[in-house]
């Protein structure tokens, strides 16, 4: 009897130990995983522009468009201007 508890004792504790090496396995596997993905986040985040870099990208695209339709304003202002002068010039 005391042999077969031995044996069974010796057995369990076999067994212990590889239950206990799988899950570590399975721990070192996850903790790989979540490190790979963490990594994959950070860089995909990276990517992201921030909300300050995307006002100051706004504000620029703005600044351009403006400078556009600014610069046609003037040059229709410059063109009314001397179709303007030119039809008084004609009346008088």
């Amino acid at each position: 009897a005391k042999r077969d508890l031995s044996e069974r004792y010796r057995a369990l504790g076999e067994e212990r130990t590889a239950v206990e090496r799988h899950y570590q396995n399975l721990c070192e596997g996850w903790r790989a995983e979540l490190e790979a993905k963490q990594r994959a986040f950070e860089e995909a985040s990276s990517r992201i522009m921030q909300p300050r870099e995307l006002e100051m990208l706004r504000l620029k695209l703005v600044e351009e468009l403006e400078v556009g339709h600014r610069d046609r304003l003037q040059a229709f202002e410059r063109d009314a201007e001397v179709a303007r002068e030119q039809v008084l010039q004609a009346r008088a």
